[in-house]
């Protein structure tokens, strides 16, 4: 049986996720083996889903004495005006539908829920790369980064063990079992109602115009929450409207000398971390590049330098470096301190909600009778450094680079 080009496009989804699915536990073997059973039956048939759905609606039609649902030219309309909003340009062989437009005479517009109409494009892997790129705190391979699925957050609460004292007792063969809470420890609450904006004006011409228009708006709105992001998670005070940054409610461990970083400074400050947080696959360093660069000129008596580098590679005693531009400068004219952070930033979480786009019409700023749009760009965060130990063996610790 010849099957449809439907038919052909949803046996390929199909086969694409069962195949992801088999590779998984039980409850997704399941699922796999319905939709190899779906996919059996569409060869059967010749027709796909949609295909199916559609001539069992005629066949209830005919039975009930209505006429027979067809693609009409509204239909065709109707799609290519989709694949207009969704790709932004026209098929090469679609003539131009001036007929939409037929009895418009003038422009009409509304302002939309909450402030204009969500465009539906794809831009979150692009803003979320340019968040990394501009501060590396704000990634999943430096700390607990993570994105919830929606454009809103729910309160949580952090919790854990501290693995610095936990350990196993030996008992009697009579003695009583005996559980401690579980988590044993709860931290702060990370919120949901921190929300972060970034507005671009342009053009209404210029979305036509400009190549990628949409995909420079959307690195340039990444590097825009990126700089005010990474500023609140490296320092915020965690007061209204302020995440708990990695910084808030540390006091300084150690201090270096001035002018200089020595190989005892960076071990002092490794050796201040209990091991058992060394050993977590995101321990790492987070300073900001003058810092790393004193590190980088660090010299013994007789000029050497004090440590390796590899390859150029960005790491410390073994632990990669992560720069971070809002720890701030060291030195210079105004003869400033920094900071050295250090530990396992697993313990860091960082909590954002998927990114949205507004396109307003209608605002104080930019109209459509100007022929301009308003675009806001609007996300949720919140941060926060679990200390399962109260202070007394801290998974992060923060270090004095005196000037």
């Amino acid at each position: 049986m010849t099957l449809s080009n439907a038919a052909m496009l949803e046996i390929s989804e199909l086969s694409t996720k069962a195949e992801t699915l088999a590779r998984g536990n039980p409850s997704d073997k399941a699922v796999a083996s319905v939709y190899l059973g779906r996919i059996a039956n569409i060869r059967t048939t010749g027709l796909s889903s949609d295909e199916t759905r559609a001539r069992y609606s005629n066949a209830l039609n005919e039975s009930l004495g209505r006429e027979t649902t067809t693609t009409t030219a509204s239909d065709s309309y109707k799609r290519a005006f989709h694949r207009y909003l969704l790709c932004g340009e026209k098929p090469l062989n679609d003539s131009e539908r001036r007929d939409l437009l037929a009895g418009t005479e003038t422009i009409t517009y509304t302002e939309g829920a909450q402030g204009g109409f969500l465009i539906p494009l794809d831009y979150e892997k692009t803003l979320f790369t340019a968040l990394a790129q501009t501060d590396e705190i704000l990634s999943d391979e430096v700390c607990s980064f993570n994105i919830a699925p929606t454009t809103t957050l729910q309160p949580q609460i952090v919790s854990g063990y501290d693995l610095s004292t936990i350990t196993a007792t030996s008992i009697l063969e009579t003695a009583q079992q005996t559980a401690s809470s579980f988590p044993s420890v709860a931290g702060k609450v990370l919120r949901a109602n921190i929300t972060y904006r970034v507005s671009l004006a342009g053009s209404i011409e210029a979305e036509q115009d400009v190549p990628g228009a949409m995909a420079k708006m959307a690195r340039a709105m990444g590097v825009g929450f990126a700089r005010k992001l990474g500023a609140d998670a490296i320092n915020g005070g965690g007061g209204t409207g302020i995440p708990n940054g990695i910084t808030n409610g540390l006091s300084s461990v150690y201090s270096t000398g001035s002018g200089k970083i020595t190989y005892n400074d960076l071990s002092s400050i490794y050796f201040s971390v209990n091991r058992v947080y060394r050993s977590s696959p995101k321990c790492g360093w987070l300073m900001s590049d003058s810092v790393y660069e004193r590190v980088r000129n660090a010299v013994d008596n007789q000029g050497r330098p004090i440590l390796d580098f590899l390859e150029d590679r960005e790491v410390i005693l073994g632990k990669p470096v992560y720069i971070s531009p809002t720890l701030g400068q060291v030195g210079g004219s105004l003869a400033l301190n920094s900071t050295i952070v250090f530990g396992d930033l697993s313990h860091f979480i960082v909590r954002c909600s998927k990114p949205t786009i507004a396109r307003e019409l209608n605002s104080a700023t930019k109209g459509i009778e100007f022929g301009e749009a308003l675009y806001v760009g609007r996300m949720r965060m919140d941060s926060v450094l679990f200390d399962p130990s109260s202070g007394s063996a801290p998974p992060v610790v923060i270090s004095t680079v005196t000037s």
